[in-house]
């Protein structure tokens, strides 16, 4: 049986707790295209959002964007 062409994908993170940031949280959700029998492209968007705060140094931030990619099967 053939993998299937498409292919839908989705994660979600969650971590931090003071261990390293204090909260940071993650989400991802891609939608994949298979080329050929090794081939495929991958397209989907992207967010991360970070709280830390040590010694005076402040990070809070978020960021998202597209990302795109291919991947290879050997």
């Amino acid at each position: 049986m053939d993998a299937p062409r498409w292919t839908l994908a989705s994660a979600a993170s969650v971590g931090g707790f003071g261990a390293a940031a204090d909260l940071e949280r993650g989400l991802t959700a891609t939608l994949g295209y298979r080329i050929g029998e090794s081939w495929g492209a991958v397209s989907g968007f992207r967010a991360l959002s970070v709280d830390y705060d040590r010694n005076g140094f402040v990070y809070d931030t978020t960021q998202h964007g597209p990302l795109l990619g291919a991947h290879f099967k050997f």
